[in-house]
């Protein structure tokens, strides 16, 4: 039926019923509850009568043979959508690796250029937070402080090749710090703000993080200055957060930035259970 259509599969019904009902007549009479009903079925197998059986038979197969097919198909395409989701979010970190060690090499470089004497510090710290985008973030899941600390690594690295003054305020409220959380989520958040506002601005910048996770719920909200225009003030970190929490957290997460005057405020509300 779903490869030649109803009309052909209507024909081959009959065309089965026409040569096996004698059989299936037969078999029928053979049956113990035949002669417990009187035999209701015909004792001759060649009855025509025999045929309106066959037909049952094949009328009522029909269904439970359409649910299995169904219950397979549906498996096999559960089971291919997971594959895809899969390998979606492993080309997603493919992605994310990149523009992590872009902005990072980028520090370094300054700091070798200006033969700073905190360029061995720094070189220490980056090999901590490759580590743990290398390692930790191939994870599906990491304790909530483990990914608190690598923000606070990050911004520190930053902090060391600013030349202007960064007015940074971190509120951090956590009842549970090994709440598990998709890593490197909120660090997008951050990278933003150096790379889009902080890092160009020609005068002291400001940088406003809010971290509040409770009974697995988390609220975060990255608040900082910028000199850009504002179709200028996103990238691929967060087209690829997006998609992220589209594929980890469905139906979980509300994501919002606005523009307000210049300042540039993201913030996102995750349902963690």
């Amino acid at each position: 039926m779903k490869n030649q259509g109803r009309v052909i599969y209507v024909l081959s019904v009959l065309a089965t019923v026409g040569i096996l009902y004698p059989l299936i007549g037969q078999f029928l009479i053979s049956l113990p509850i035949n002669s417990i009903m009187g035999g209701i079925i015909s004792s001759n197998p060649f009855k025509m009568e025999n045929a309106f059986s066959a037909m049952g038979i094949m009328v009522i197969s029909l269904p439970i043979v359409l649910a299995l097919q169904w219950a397979r198909q549906n498996s096999q395409i559960i089971s291919l959508e997971k594959e895809k989701t899969q390998t979606e979010l492993d080309l997603l970190r493919q992605q994310l690796n990149p523009h992590f060690f872009f902005n990072t090499l980028n520090n370094l470089y300054a700091l070798s250029l200006q033969q700073s004497k905190d360029a061995p510090e720094s070189i220490l710290r980056l090999s901590e937070l490759m580590r743990y985008v290398i390692y930790r973030g191939k994870e599906d899941w990491v304790g909530i402080g483990e990914e608190l600390k690598y923000i606070q690594d990050y911004i520190q690295l930053q902090q060391l090749r600013l030349r202007k003054k960064l007015n940074l305020n971190f509120l951090v409220d956590i009842d549970d710090e090994n709440q598990p959380i998709a890593p490197l989520l909120l660090i997008i958040f951050v990278e933003n703000a150096f790379k889009h506002g902080i890092e160009p601005a020609e005068e002291a910048a400001e940088l406003n993080l809010l971290l509040k996770c409770k009974e697995g719920l988390l609220y975060f909200s990255c608040e900082n200055s910028f000199e850009l225009q504002p179709e200028k003030a996103s990238g691929i970190g967060l087209i690829n957060l997006k998609r992220r929490l589209a594929l980890l957290y469905p139906d979980r997460h509300v994501l919002k930035t606005e523009i307000n005057s210049s300042i540039f405020k993201a913030e996102l509300h995750l349902n963690l259970l």
